[in-house]
């Protein structure tokens, strides 16, 4: 089994900046000013906030299926758009992430916003991935013509994850977190982070092994062709033995990090590379061996 061990030590190490007195004095001259934008309650649970081309914050409101445009000067605040089908059946659950195209608002035709929510089809609950196209008349935007890329993708009660980050390759990256499995109420349920799918289940498109990975997309929904063969299956799939990976990155390089809730301990930091398996849930935090063990609740079924 296959482990990033170098950037486990990336968390450790940032704590031990914020230790180091020399460069707290440095810290404190910084330029960053810490204001409240707008009033108290003028968002319901925001999931996700971007700047827009124009300078102002988009938020998706994660029950409401709502995403906002805040001008982070005045506090003013305007509806760009309603999801009437979300469906925030449990707190992880509604509208979640959202990035847009970089080349939104660059007058090349490609103003696209990517967000995914849950939904409910049958009595069941799935993650959706749309695009909509951003049109901004006399400086009034809203989201418009929309198009589902991806649907029937793994949702649960827990550990729903869906952050969505656009790369510097026009990919789509998105986290599927593994639902909470072998825990609390779903402890007889089995963690299938390492579960790879078979050449069958995605020629019939059948997603439901995507939990605890992270994926690539093509911006039209598709599996991308350098994407990596895992077990001799080429997916949407990049990376996996994810838990609950909530935070999205890339650097001005071009790696992609993430950061991941761990089992009431050892959250984790990682560089993200294609085709990795980050250990979820035989390994959590570092890989050493200390202070984990993987008891899986489900086999005593």
């Amino acid at each position: 089994m296959k482990r990033n061990k170098p950037l486990f030590s990336l968390l450790t190490s940032t704590l031990l900046i914020c230790l180091n007195l020399s460069t707290v004095v440095l810290a404190s001259t910084d330029a960053f000013q810490r204001a409240q934008v707008g009033s108290i309650g003028l968002l319901k649970d925001p999931w996700e906030i971007l700047y827009a081309p124009n300078g102002k914050l988009w938020v998706t409101e994660q029950s409401k299926g709502e995403v906002s445009e805040v001008d982070p000067q005045t506090g003013a605040k305007r509806k760009l758009l309603k999801i009437e089908d979300v469906y925030p059946f449990v707190g992880q659950a509604g509208l979640l992430g959202m990035d847009h195209h970089p080349n939104l608002g660059k007058g090349v035709n490609e103003d696209w916003v990517y967000l995914t929510y849950t939904y409910q089809s049958g009595d069941r609950p799935f993650q959706r991935l749309v695009r909509y196209r951003y049109e901004n008349l006399n400086d009034l935007g809203q989201f418009v013509d929309p198009k589902v890329l991806l649907e029937n993708l793994p949702s649960g009660n827990d550990h729903i994850s869906g952050r969505l980050k656009v790369g510097p390759d026009n990919k789509i990256y998105l986290t599927i977190g593994d639902m909470g499995a072998n825990q609390f109420g779903n402890k007889c349920k089995p963690v299938e982070s390492q579960r790879i799918p078979s050449f069958e289940e995605i020629q019939q498109q059948d997603w439901s092994a995507y939990k605890g990975k992270i994926l690539r997309i093509d911006l039209d929904g598709s599996i991308p062709s350098d994407n990596p063969e895992v077990s001799g299956v080429r997916s949407h799939i990049f990376s996996y033995g994810h838990r609950n990976a909530q935070g999205l990155a890339f650097s001005k390089s071009g790696y992609l990090f993430s950061s991941e809730h761990g089992p009431k301990s050892d959250d984790e930091v990682n560089r993200i590379e294609e085709g990795m398996n980050y250990g979820w849930p035989h390994i959590a935090g570092r890989q050493d061996d200390q202070a984990y063990s993987y008891c899986n609740w489900s086999s005593a079924r």
